[in-house]
């Protein structure tokens, strides 16, 4: 939550996803919605994730308002952010390749970029402004069986 009073969770049980949320001055957790695997407040709404992967808005009462023309990879690692009136998701595709998506709620326009994945690495997120793309360029490793030589026995 934006005033850090309290924290949403998702929670997968026996196949079906729930959104919880947690009260820390009251340290009470109750179930907020059934069917989504993620969600964001905004404003008085919330960006919900549906657990087909199609983004939505839901107003305070949590009921549908608004479905986004936006919809995720959720086999894969996938990242939400709320930055002023915009909607930036990092979604990791089956390719490896990055989906950057910005959604202006304002100007109800929405921007997608391909990234390759060989260009960022697998952790990736963005700073407070949601203008610059923040993440961890993997370290290429070499094999410790090819860097000492081993042969398998056959030394």
């Amino acid at each position: 939550n934006n005033d850090a009073s309290s924290i949403y969770f998702s929670e997968n049980i026996a196949g079906n996803w729930h959104i919880n949320i947690f009260d820390f001055s009251t340290r009470l957790q109750k179930r907020l919605i059934e069917g989504y695997r993620a969600v964001v407040p905004y404003r008085d709404k919330f960006v919900a994730v549906a657990e087909s992967g199609q983004v939505t808005v839901l107003n305070s009462s949590l009921d549908k308002e608004q479905q986004l023309p936006i919809e995720l990879n959720l086999r894969n690692s996938y990242r939400i952010f709320i930055r002023d009136d915009r909607l930036i998701i990092v979604n990791r595709l089956d390719s490896s390749d990055w989906l950057l998506a910005q959604y202006n709620f304002t100007e109800k326009e929405l921007v997608e970029k391909l990234v390759k994945s060989n260009q960022l690495g697998t952790e990736v997120s963005v700073d407070g402004k949601g203008v610059k793309l923040l993440y961890v360029k993997d370290k290429e490793a070499s094999s410790k069986l090819v860097s000492l030589g081993y042969n398998f026995g056959y030394n």
